[in-house]
């Protein structure tokens, strides 16, 4: 009868940790990777360098650390349009140009 109750002790400690390495392997740590891309500003329409942030396990674009577009380049102060259109996968590598504006 220990030994069941052994056995079993074992089984639901070896669960329990599971489930903790799974959550901590999930929200634990970012995997972030850096890339330079160059494009047409969505807002602007000129051609701007820019560094994106993606999280690599989402492939997810998260922010703009720099842009060509502002006098200081690390200071972001838009609403960064092209990273929330690259995750609609709306443009591909290469310069992206804007849509052409409706006649006025």
């Amino acid at each position: 009868m220990t030994d069941l109750w052994l056995g079993m002790l074992i089984a639901v400690g070896a669960a329990g940790m599971v489930m903790v390495l799974a959550v901590v392997g999930l929200r634990g740590g970012r995997a972030r990777a850096r890339q330079q891309r160059r494009f047409t500003c969505p807002v602007l329409g000129m051609e701007v360098d820019c560094e994106l942030v993606q999280d690599v396990r989402t492939g997810q674009w998260i922010s703009v650390e720099r842009c060509s577009a502002f006098p200081d380049p690390t200071w972001i102060h838009c609403d960064q349009d092209c990273a929330q259109l690259l995750n609609l996968g709306i443009w591909r590598d290469g310069a992206v140009r804007p849509a052409a504006a409706p006649p006025a």
